[in-house]
């Protein structure tokens, strides 16, 4: 099976997987990252066989980190998150003295295992350190965002917390001029404007931001889509609820897109009477 789906995805993979190809040697961090494009991209798999794929490029992608990114990528739209702290504490040791690229990626990805598991002085803490060194201040000020807001959870939806990380993502906004930043903020203020019971408007106005910059952003956060799809059914727009579903849908996503893709369904269907 997997012979087969590897003369399937691209014509650049086939080449790299032939005795004697270019990747009998160490491969540049951006030909994994077009290898990795074309692996991935091909929906006709499930994600899982898509990464039994990858993992056989583990030698030749390591090193440059692209290997260890899209395996961590995996990990978190499964929900596998103690596995994908293991890599992080294993890259990390093995790094200090190469790649700070890669480390930088690292410390971002371990800020987000934190909020996910509810460590929020831990993150909070780490994140104090990654803006004092200077770090990427989008990504710095995205992550308070989603700290404060996945922090608001935990106590009821304050109105405080939800207050605080819409400013916060506003203020990575002004730190970016790259669509898909913009259009992956917007996704995720889409979501604090529903909980902030603001209007459906309000949520939709955020919602058309982040598809008018990169419809992706949308698709790729789970709840984004799905309260994107609550809104416009409040607006009686269900061609385009089902249109972000449909699309969601053809990307083979992780369990959460799955989980909420299922809910959203429910609900045009109640929508529609059935």
């Amino acid at each position: 099976m997997l012979i087969g789906f590897r003369n399937s995805i691209c014509a650049v993979f086939l080449i790299c997987l032939m005795p004697g190809s270019i990747c009998s040697k160490e491969l540049s961090y951006e030909s994994c990252e077009i290898i990795a494009n074309c692996i991935f991209s091909n929906r006709n798999y499930s994600l899982s066989e898509r990464m039994e794929v990858w993992k056989e490029l583990k030698s030749d992608c390591s090193t440059n980190g692209s290997y260890q990114e899209e395996l961590l990528d995996y990990y978190l739209k499964n929900e596998r998150f103690d596995e994908a702290r293991s890599l992080i504490e294993k890259e990390s040791l093995s790094n200090k003295k190469k790649n700070p690229e890669f480390l930088n990626i690292l410390q971002k990805v371990s800020i987000f295992l934190n909020i996910q598991q509810g460590l929020y002085d831990k993150a909070r803490s780490e994140l104090s350190e990654y803006l004092k060194e200077e770090r990427n201040l989008f990504e710095g000020y995205s992550l308070l965002g989603h700290l404060y807001f996945c922090e608001s959870g935990d106590l009821g939806f304050s109105k405080k917390y939800l207050e605080e990380s819409k400013r916060w993502y506003k203020k990575a906004l002004r730190e970016t001029e790259n669509f898909s930043d913009i259009a992956k903020v917007y996704s995720e203020l889409l979501i604090v404007s529903y909980f902030l019971k603001e209007s459906h408007e309000e949520v939709l106005k955020n919602f058309e931001m982040a598809w008018k910059y990169n419809p992706n952003k949308v698709l790729l956060n789970a709840s984004s889509c799905y309260f994107s799809v609550l809104s416009l059914l409040s607006k009686g727009d269900v061609d385009m609820a089902k249109h972000i579903l449909d699309s969601q849908e053809k990307l083979g996503l992780g369990l959460e897109h799955k989980k909420l893709s299922i809910d959203a369904r429910k609900a045009i269907l109640k929508y529609e009477g059935k």
